[in-house]
Parts: C-alpha cells; structure tokens; sequence
C-alpha cells in the first residue's frame, strides 16, 4: 500500500491537497508524473517517507495523520474493494474520493452510490487533464455539500443546545442539574464515561459521573470515583483547560504523555473536556471518556464547549434560583420557630417541634439537637433526632467525641465537606457525608449543639452557617424565655409550697412539735424517702428528730460527731451539700443502718449566719435531685431554722422564768436559813429542779485537802458513807487546780474519756461531770460537784445556770459564816468581858479558879478541866482546880521538867493531844489520874496562863470524845488564859501580900485606875465595834432582802453593796485577830532582804481608786534605795495600816510617800506625808495605844477600831524598826518608818 500527498494548484482554482492512497507503485509514479506535467499545476509532492503509514495488510484499514494537522481536499483512491473504501470514508468521514480502477465492471453498484465517492476513473484513460479537472470538480462540488451539510448540522446542533438549555433551566435543584447535565449530554455524544468535576483552588474534584450502562447516575460505582481529587499540577490535561479557558481533545490518549488514570475506569481510548464557565469565572469541568481511540474530534470538542457552556448558565441559574428558595424556606423555618418559641411551654417541647420543622423544609437526611448532660463531661442525643435512615446513638458519650463533641467543647462551629465517620465518631451516621454543626447556647453557657447531616458530600455552604448561626440564636432566646418561665412558675409553686410549710411551722412553739411539723411540711415541698433534724450541741450533733427510718424510734438522741465528717464541710462552709450517690463518699455516715441511701442533702439551719443543726434529706434512688431541689430545700431549711430558733427561743424564756421562780423561791429560802447546813440542803434540792442530775455533793476544802461536806442522790449509786470518807489531795487533782486557777466551771461529757478525772470505786456510776466553784470575795471555799450516770447530759447552759446560782449561794455561805463569826466574837467578847468583870469582882484564889475553869469548858463544850499553878518556892506545878471537882487530883504536883505541863511552861506554847489517851510524854490524862472522874479523855489542849513577864500556871481543857480545837477557839482559850493568868496573879499576889497592903494601897489604887481605864476602854472597844459591826450585819439584813425581793435589774447594786459591807467586816475582824496573834506571839516574820522600791509602787497602786476625788496620790520611788531584812508581807501590811488613815482623813490636798536612805544611821525612811485634818498635840502620846480613837475622830462617820497603828507599830518593832508621827491640826500629818539596812552578807539558813 502506497499512501502520498499531492498539493496541486492551477490559476482558476485554488490550491487543493490530494491524498493518493494506492498499493501499485507504477500508478503513484504516474500520477505524479501527469501532475507534474502541468506546470505550475504542481504545488507539492509529499514523499512516501513523510506521507506513508504501513497497515498491516491491504485490507486493513490505513491510518494516516493528516499534513500539518489539516484533513486533505481530495481522496485518490485505486482500489475497486468495498472494505478499503470503507476503511477510507471511516477515515475522512468529510473528504470527497475520486475512484481510480483498472475495470468499472469491477465496482459494486453500492460502492458508486456512497455519497463521499464522487467520480470515477479509468486507469486506461488517464491523462494529465482528466485527472485534473476531475480531482478540482470532486473537490468543488463535495465541499458545497459539505458546507451545506455542515451548515444544516451545525443548525440542528445550535437547535439541540437551545432546546437543551431551556431544559437545564427548567432545573432549579442544583444536585438534580449536575445529574441532568450528565443526561443531556448522553443526547450529544456518546461515551462510556461523563463526569462534571469542579476547581478549587489548585485542584479539581468529581462531583458527578455517569457510565454508559447507568441510566440513574447515582446507581453507578460512584463510589470508587466520585470526590477522587486531583492537583492541578499533575493532570496536564485538565491544566491546559483552565490555564486556556477552552476544550481539549485527546483522541489516543496512549500518545498523550503525563495522563493521570482514575480509578475504576481503567479502559480509556479518547478523551475530551471543555470548561463550563459563567461571566469568566470557572464552576468546573465536563470530561467524556471512551474506551476507542480517535472517538472524538476537533468539531466535537467544540460542540462540547458550547453545551459546556449552557450547563454553567443553567447552572448558576439553578444556584441563584436555589439560594432565593432557600432564603425563603429560611425564613419561613425561623418565622415557624419564632411562633413556636412563643407557644412551646417547655424545652423538649420547643426542641422536638423545631426538629420536626426543620428536618422536613431544610435538612431532610439528618437534624436534631445534642445536650450537654448534667455531669457536665458528657453529651447525648435529644429524643426527637430526625434521621432519613434509621440511627442508634449511644445513650452517652464523653464531650469532645466526633464533630459535634468539639463543638459542644470548643464552642466553635464546625462545617465538614467529608464527614464519612470514622471509628471515634459515634454520634455520626454511617450514611453520613457531609455535616454542619454550631453551638447552642442559653446566657453564654454551652447547653448543646445544633447538628445537621447529609448524604452528598460538601452539601452545606456559607448560607448554612448562617441559617444555623441565627437557629442557635433564635432558639437560645426562645430557651431563656422557657426557662425564665419556667423558674418563674416553680418559684411561685415553690413560694406557694414554703408559704404553706411557714404557715404549718408557726403553728406550734413547741420544740417537739415543730420538729414534727417540719418533717411533716417537707413531704409536701421535696419528695424523699427519709430525712431527720439535727441540732448542734458542742463538738457534736444530736439527732432530734427523724422520719421514714426503719429505727427512727432509736435514733432519736443520738450524737454523731462534727469533726472530719461531712457534717464539718456544711458547718463551714454554711452551704448545702447534695451527693447523687452517697455510697461512693467514704464520709456518708448511713444512719438508716443499712445500704440503700444514694441521693442525700445535708442543708444548714442557719439562723443570723449562725449554723444551729443541720437537716438531711435522703433518697433511694440515684441522681434524684438537682439544683433547683437543693435550692428550694435549703430555702425551707431557712425557714425551718427560724422556726426552731423561735421555738428555742420560747423555750428559753419558759425555762428562764421557771428558773427565776426556782431561784427567787430558793433565795427567799437560803435568807431565811439560820445555819449553812439549811442553805446547802436548800441548794441541793432546788437545783436537781433546775438541772436533773443523778448525785450531787457539796465539797469543802480543809488546807490541802478537800472532802464531801454534804451528798444528795448518791445513796442509789454508791455508799454514801463511804463517798463522805473520801479526801481528794487538792494539789494532786487537776479538776481541783483548774477550778481554783479559772474560778470558772468544768463540763466534761464522759469522764471515762478525760485524762483529768480522777478514778475512785465510790464514783464509778459517773460519766457525765460538771464542778462548780463555791466562791466569794475572790476566796475558793470548795466545789459543787453535779454527776450524771450517762455521758454528755451537761450543756454550757447547765454550767451558765448552776454558776449563778452557785454564786449567790456562796455570797449567801460568807454572809452567814461571817455573820455567825461575828455573833461568835461578839459572845466571845461578852465572855470575856464577863469572865474580866467576874474575876474582878472575887478576891478570893479558889473561887477565882473554879470561875476560870467553868467558863472556859462551857467555851468549848469539853468535858473535863484543870488548873495548874507554879508553886513559887519550889517551882512545881500543883493542881489547885479541877471541873468537875475531884478532891484526890487536888495537891498533886509535877515538875516544870517534866511532862506536857512542864513543856508548855517552858515553852509558853500552846500544846494539843489529839489522843491523849497515848500521849507518852505525860500522865496528865492516864486512867489512874482521870479514873475518879469516871470517864476517858480522848483529846486535850494546854495553855500557859501568862502575866505580862512570866508564866504562873498551866490550863488543861479535855474531850472525852474525837474533837478537834480550831484555830478560833485556841485563839479565844489563849485570850482567856491569859485574863486569867493577869487576875490569878492579882489574887495571889493578894493573898502573899496582905501584910503589905497599906504599903501597896497607892499602887493598888493605880493598878485599879488602870484595870479600870483598861475596862472602860474594853467597854468603850465593846460599844464601838458592836455599832461598827451592827451597821453592816443591818446593811446586810437590809440588802439581802432587798436582793429577795426588789428588783431584779438592781441585784447586781445589791450584791455589790453587800460585798463592801463583807469587807469591812472581815477588815475589822482581821485587825482584832491581827492583834490577837501579836499578843500570843504567834506571828513569825520570814525575813529575806527586801526592796522597797516596788512594794511601795504596789501599796500605793491599790489605793488609787480609794482617795478622795480632791486628792492627789503620789509617790517617789527610789530606785537606789539599799535592801532591809524583812517579812515582804507584812512590810505591805504596814504601809497600807499607815497609808490606809492617810486616805480616809485627807479630804482635800494631797497625800505623798517617798524613801530614802540614811546611810550614817544603817537605815532607811519612809515618809508619808498627808493634807488631812491632823491630829491634836494631847492626843498624839495616846495614837499607839489599842482601841484608841480621838475625840474629834470618834465623831466622825470614819469607821475603826483604834487598832490600826497599833498593829503597825508592833510591826514595824517585829522588823526592829521605828515609827515616828508629826502633825499639826488641821495642815496635815508626816509620818516616818525607820528600818536598819540588810546586812551585807547574810548567814546561811
């Protein structure tokens, strides 16, 4: 087979390119000739080299590539076989061929009747011109058709375009469009594959395919192709569209390098695509694929072009067409759920409605709504979720899951092209392809999302963002308008629930019945299966009242302790504390008893911010409770607390005026009592009315010791006999201490769990402990002692309660022992005016010793005397008396060597024998001396009876009982011995003397004149301190009725005055035993140098409060001042003698104290000096003697005894010092306190 090209040309016609196709060489060799021989006719030869594309046989179809890409004028074919015309005309489908046989008989009447072939020539005839003019006629003529066919075709093409561009148009659903474009182009042109792909950025993606078998697009394998992206950069063809903006034909796409194969489409022959663009801007591509080669052509490429471009307009036609539409839906969808917020009562209702609204206009493959659950970590699907195909989702699943979880997370929206889930996306459908999804949110705060879902991958675009955008507004407004109304109408159930549970608390101020009422009431506003009330009471809480418990009867009463429970939390914080699952809290105490409490509340009863118990609600089920039941819980437990503080407070006043009654009636009492012993009988009993103790005692103290005066209870619980033998070492106790210490009252709740009980077998039923100290006047006089068999009875307001009682009872107790003591001094002192008067009036010895010993046992109460006296001669004591008289003990005689007797006169003290009976050192009291009296001495004292300078006798008084002499009654049996040791002397100096009687009548009369000045003196003592002591025992009489009866505001004036009036009673009586003590020599000074320095800062300190408001109190310390040798108490006791009549005569002026050394003299000096009234020139030798008081002072409403300076001076004469007095009547006083300097170094002691 030869195939050559031919350029010809001739002056009337133009230029034409002929294509000989022949298998003879001769004939190609001569046509060339017969061409050439018309010159210029000749334009060009093409060689066989450049021209000629062997086929494998003759009867195969050649192939040739047309010259420079441009399709020959004329075909010269030599050939007569019907298959090579055939392989021709499929060749050139638009080239006219003129036939070259050797024999036109060997044509076939369907080969001469094909239109392409349009002449026919004999090989034998061919010449130079025929060949010409038939080759310039098949080219003339077919090219007329040609263009006339051309014209009709392009015509009918234009005409199919239009037709289906009014049908495209018609499509206003996008994704309906890309499928009917897909349809439309089928009509054009045939192919095994079609896909529109669409440009982003700087690749393309497939949106639509379409197979030549498939008559719905969606039922091919789309799959496998559909979105397989592809780079610009490595896809040549599709680069070149868009880089030039027009179609691109590809007929073998075996001879196109850098061709990119899709998947799934393996067989592809030819290829063309053209960009469908609208106003120059690209949408995308439409590629048709073929398995032949050379299936498309240049003509179709432009065809392809032009329908390309219809499909974009009608494309973005469908778009802005869609948009308007989906503005509209839009906005009926929000305008519907506009109305239904408005209507909706609650959230799911608000929320399914929307679902339903939305998923049938909008989004009809996947919407609904995800919430954020309670917990705050997870999420779950709202029940009314519209699914196209069913969907299970998970009940649960943690935030942060899947897209909507990032949403719910981040609060971000979200908008994915290819959501195909994936394994951790369980809240996505399988179906699912594309997805949408924005937050919800109420105030600010996440409550969910807002999720839609689609089968078509990229289905959502800007527009969706913003109709999601305003949704999630929308239903934000209309939720808060839910729920505003939602809290609106339960806060009017819940006021209207409180209102009636107020008014059902008020109805009682019974404390039981309002904690009844209070449970009773809770029912009604929170459901629960158990709940109790709880009050605080110290480290603990008590349970006072409980509901819906199985031993709600046992746990009435019962304490739990505050600390490290859950009960500590709520006491702090004063906030309520909910558990959803109580089990899983290791601090829930259960006190169900058993394991079937899960939701509790714990709510504190607060009362003025202070917490007063606690309420429990508890529930069996799990999670019950929310926020709005704690808060409405803690509101009634608000209003509970009020209830029970008024009820308390109802109480409280009950109880305080039942007690004011208890303690006025046992006041009246207690003033009334003639003895102690009635007012601690009268304190016991009232106070088991106020507080119900099992046992109480009344406890004294004796020095170190302290023991149970008085018991009242204790003979149910222990032997009372023996709990009154028991004496507690005050020093080794440490309740004892602390009491003492404080001055303040002991609560212990169990004494079995404190350290600082002491543990006896006669209180072993105690365990719950409260000690009150009995004091007055700052002095600790014992304890009252309350006990209790059971643990944790005593409350602070017991101890509040009984101390004050306790107080005034022990004002009460130092208001009768003074009273009884100054009634005791006051016979004493009647006695021993009586005795003085008696043994003046008998001049006799004998007489004068029987009235010694008769007023000296009925002193006592003892049963049996005697009287010694010392024989002066021999210096033998004999017994001159006894009582009762015994005639054979009269006469006996003893040494002053020997025995007791002599003991005591030797050492002119006093002597007891507790056991006489076994006293070793003497026969005074034996059986054989005492036996005639006919019973036995058991205790005795001896006492020196003692003139001015020397002892004359020795004075036996004996018990023949157990009897122990106080210190009182030694201080009155030492007064008496020694009146009568002075009138013994007389009657025996009498009786020895008579001979001298004339002689010693001067002195007689003088000692008389004394004894006389000394019994008015005494008479005059007597009438002063019985008025002084009669005006405060009156006050006394007078206040404590006052305090009985008057008013109660003003018991604390009352108790004051009657504390002034007790001290100056204990002042007067302590300066008359003061006295007392100096005369028996029973005061011993421990002496350790001193400065004195401080002690007068100290002295005049306490006296600031007590000048006149004229007077100015000052002093000058001296701190150079050397050390004195002295007693550091009594040195204070002098100067406030001294300082004490500086105060009380000093009206006006001022009052100054000051010292200084006298280093020349080994002494020091205080000085004070006063402004006060001043004392008489003929008084002042008379200012140290006892009882004296000047005439001027006597007058004056000054209390005193004339003991004070006495006192000082014997004193200041203890310290070997001196005491010095100036004045002058009416300008003032100076006086001047000399001690000697402490030596330089002090012996050892």
């Amino acid at each position: 087979m030869v195939i050559g090209c031919l350029n010809i040309a001739n002056m009337d016609s133009p230029s034409l390119l002929v294509l000989l196709i022949t298998t003879d060489d001769q004939i190609a060799v001569e046509v060339e000739r017969l061409l050439e021989q018309r010159d210029p006719f000749v334009e060009q030869i093409v060689t066989l080299e450049t021209a000629v594309s062997p086929a494998v046989n003759a009867d195969a179809s050649p192939v040739c590539a047309s010259k420079n890409g441009v399709d020959p004028d004329v075909i010269l074919l030599k050939t007569s076989s019907e298959n090579r015309i055939t392989a021709v005309t499929d060749q050139f489908p638009a080239t006219p061929i003129v036939l070259l046989v050797e024999d036109a008989e060997e044509l076939a009447p369907s080969v001469v009747e094909r239109p392409l072939v349009v002449d026919v020539l004999l090989q034998e005839h061919l010449n130079a011109a025929l060949l010409q003019r038939a080759l310039s006629y098949a080219s003339q003529s077919w090219r007329y058709e040609y263009v006339r066919n051309k014209a009709r075709e392009y015509w009918q093409v234009a005409q199919n375009l239009l037709a289906t561009g009014v049908k495209m148009n018609a499509i206003h659903d996008a994704q309906s469009l890309l499928d009917g474009i897909l349809q439309f182009v089928s009509e054009f042109f045939a192919f095994d594959w079609a896909a529109i792909q669409l440009v982003e950025n700087e690749s393309v993606r497939i949106e639509r395919i379409r197979t030549a078998e498939a008559e719905d697009p969606r039922q091919c394998d789309e799959n496998k192709v559909r979105h397989i992206g592809f780079p610009l950069a490595k896809t040549r063809n599709l680069r070149e569209i868009v880089e030039n903006g027009r179609y691109l034909v590809i007929p073998d796409i075996d001879e196109y390098q850098e061709w990119v194969h899709v998947p799934g489409n393996v067989c592809c022959g030819s290829w063309m695509g053209a960009p469908m663009s609208v106003q120059g801007r690209l949408m995308g591509i439409l590629t048709l694929n073929s398995t032949q080669s050379h299936a498309y052509r240049e003509e179709d490429g432009r065809i392809l072009e032009l329908f390309a471009t219809q499909a974009a307009l009608a494309l973005h036609n469908a778009h802005v067409h869609q948009r308007r539409f989906r503005e509209i839906a839009e906005l009926s969808v929000l305008h519907a759920i506009a109305q239904v917020s408005t209507e909706a009562l609650t959230v799911d209702e608000l929320l399914t409605r929307c679902t339903q609204i939305v998923a049938k206009e909008l989004y009809p493959d996947s919407f609904g709504f995800i919430l954020l659950n309670d917990d705050g970590d997870t999420m779950s699907a709202h029940h009314a979720v519209h699914n196209r195909l069913p969907e299970l989702y998970p009940e649960k699943l943690p935030v942060g899951t899947g897209v909507v979880g990032r949403v719910i997370q981040t609060g971000e929206m979200q908008r994915v092209s290819d959501a195909r889930p994936k394994a951790e996306d369980e809240l996505i459908a399988t179906h699912t392809h594309s997805e949408i999804c924005v937050p919800l949110k109420v105030r600010e705060q996440i409550i969910g999302a807002i999720n839609a879902e689609s089968i078509l991958f990229d289905a959502f675009d800007e527009a969706d963002e913003r109709f999601m955008v305003t949704l999630s507004q929308q239903l934000s407004t209309g939720i808060e308008r839910i729920q505003l109304l939602a809290a609106e109408r339960q806060n009017r159930e819940e006021a209207d629930k409180l209102r009636d549970a107020v008014s059902s608390l008020s109805l009682s101020l019974d404390l039981e019945q309002v904690f009844n009422n209070i449970l009773c009431a809770l029912e009604e506003v929170i459901p629960h299966d158990s709940a109790s009330v709880m009050l605080v009471h110290g480290k603990n809480l008590i349970i006072t009242a409980s509901h819906g418990f199985a031993n709600a009867h046992t746990l009435v009463g019962t304490r739990v302790s505050v600390s490290g429970s859950l009960f500590e939390e709520v006491q702090q914080t004063k906030r309520p504390l909910y558990l959803a699952n109580a089990q899983k809290e290791p601090r829930f105490l259960n006190l169900s008893g058993k394991f079937d409490i899960r939701s509790w509340i714990c709510l504190p009863l607060l009362v003025q911010d202070q917490v007063l118990g606690a309420l429990t609600i508890d529930n069996h089920q799990e999670g019950v409770y929310g926020t709005v039941e704690v808060q409405l819980a803690q509101a009634f437990a608000n209003q509970a607390a009020i209830a029970i503080e008024n009820a308390r407070l109802y109480t409280a006043e009950q109880h305080a005026r039942n007690c004011a009654e208890i303690l006025r009636e046992a006041s009246s009492l207690m003033v009334k009592a003639k003895d102690i012993d009635t007012i601690l009988h009268i304190l016991l009993e009232y106070m088991q009315q106020l507080v119900l103790y099992d046992s109480a005692s009344i406890i004294f103290v004796d020095g170190d010791y302290a023991q149970v005066y008085l018991a009242k209870g204790v003979e149910q619980w222990t032997n009372a006999e023996a709990l009154k033998q028991l004496r507690f070492n005050i020093k080794n106790n440490e309740l004892f201490q602390q009491s003492i210490r404080s001055q303040q009252g002991i609560v212990i709740a169990d004494v079995y769990q404190d350290a600082r009980w002491q543990y006896h077998e006669e209180t072993k039923y105690v365990r719950g402990w409260m000690g009150i100290p009995i004091i007055a006047s700052g002095q600790y006089l014992g304890s009252f002692s309350l006990d209790k068999a059971v643990p944790g009875f005593f409350t602070e307001e017991h101890l509040l309660l009984v101390e004050n009682f306790t107080q005034q009872t022990a004002v009460l107790i130092q208001n009768m022992q003074l009273f009884q003591e100054t009634r005791r001094r006051t016979e004493e002192l009647e006695l021993l005016t009586t005795l003085s008067a008696d043994l003046h009036r008998t001049t006799e010895l004998e007489p004068m010793l029987q009235i010694v010993l008769e007023k000296v046992l009925s002193l006592v109460n003892a049963n049996f005397g005697m009287l010694y006296l010392i024989e002066p001669h021999t210096e033998e004591l004999v017994l001159r008396c006894t009582q009762p008289y015994i005639s054979d003990m009269i006469g006996s005689r003893q040494s002053i060597h020997d025995g007791i007797s002599g003991s005591i006169v030797r050492t002119g003290k006093v002597y007891t024998s507790p056991e006489a009976k076994h006293e070793p050192r003497s026969s005074t009291f034996s059986d054989n001396v005492v036996g005639a009296a006919g019973f036995q001495v058991q205790t005795g004292i001896g006492l020196p009876l003692r003139t001015q300078d020397k002892i004359i006798g020795v004075l036996h008084v004996s018990h023949e009982q157990q009897y122990a002499f106080t210190e009182l009654e030694i201080q009155l049996l030492t007064a008496v011995s020694e009146i009568a040791g002075t009138a013994i002397d007389h009657a025996q100096v009498l009786d020895t003397l008579e001979q001298r009687v004339a002689l010693r009548t001067q002195e007689l009369a003088q000692a008389n004149e004394r004894l006389t000045e000394l019994d008015k003196l005494k008479t005059k003592f007597i009438s002063d301190i019985s008025h002084e002591l009669r005006t405060p025992i009156t006050n006394l009489s007078l206040y404590m009725d006052l305090f009985e009866k008057g008013k109660p505001a003003k018991r604390e004036q009352y108790l004051s005055v009657l504390r002034r009036q007790i001290d100056r009673l204990v002042s007067m009586i302590e300066d008359i035993l003061n006295i007392s003590r100096l005369d028996m020599g029973r005061i011993e000074l421990s002496s350790f140098p001193v400065d004195m320095s401080p002690l007068m800062l100290q002295v005049v300190a306490s006296f600031e409060n007590k000048v006149h408001e004229k007077v100015s109190l000052t002093v000058q310390p001296n701190e150079e001042l050397p050390l004195i040798l002295g007693d550091s108490q009594r040195l204070i006791q002098i100067l406030e003698l001294i300082l004490k009549n500086a105060v009380e005569y000093t009206q006006e002026g001022s009052i100054h104290v000051q010292a200084y050394a006298e280093p020349s003299l080994n002494r020091i000096c205080l000085e004070i000096v006063d402004t006060g009234v001043g004392i008489p020139p003929d008084e002042l030798p008379h200012i140290f003697e006892r009882f004296y008081r000047g005439s001027n002072v006597s007058q004056s409403t000054i209390a005193g005894t004339g003991l004070g300076l006495p006192l000082a001076k014997q004193l200041i004469q203890l310290h070997h010092g001196n005491i010095e007095v100036n004045s002058q009547l009416g300008k003032g006083t100076m006086v001047r306190l000399y001690f000697p300097l402490a030596p330089k170094v002090l012996p050892l002691a």
